[in-house]
């Protein structure tokens, strides 16, 4: 995976402090694949310090299910050492939720009051 290879290319580079040109052919390296310098600094910086102990496996996929509409599967990967996944999962489950559910009772009043204003429009039309 390549996320992996990024994230090994900044942790090796940090845990060499002696030798500075080491960490600068990192950087412009991962440069090639990321194009935002923040991103590239988050990644030496934060991230690098985070998974120094760790020899592997940074990241993890979370499925999120299909995707309304074409049916793609749906997934995230996330670090392991960071919570992004949960947030993105809890912000989708919210969506869900507060979108109120009509019942089948709810649905034929307001078909009928779209009717009722449709036979009023016809017949002020009619009047005319």
């Amino acid at each position: 995976m390549v996320v992996e290879k990024l994230i090994t290319r900044a942790k090796n580079a940090a845990s060499k402090q002696d030798a500075p040109a080491v960490g600068v052919h990192a950087r412009r390296e991962v440069g090639r694949l990321i194009k935002d310098r923040s991103v590239i600094k988050e990644l030496f910086t934060t991230i690098a310090e985070k998974v120094a102990a760790r020899p592997g496996g940074y990241t993890r996929i979370v499925r999120l299910g299909q995707r309304k509409g074409d049916a793609a599967e749906m997934a995230v990967i996330e670090l392991v050492d960071f919570n992004t996944g949960q947030e993105i999962s809890g912000k989708l489950e919210t969506k869900k939720e507060a979108k109120p559910q009509k019942t089948k009772k709810a649905k034929s009043e307001g078909a009928k009051e779209k009717k009722d204003s449709e036979e009023k429009k016809a017949e002020a039309g009619a009047g005319s």
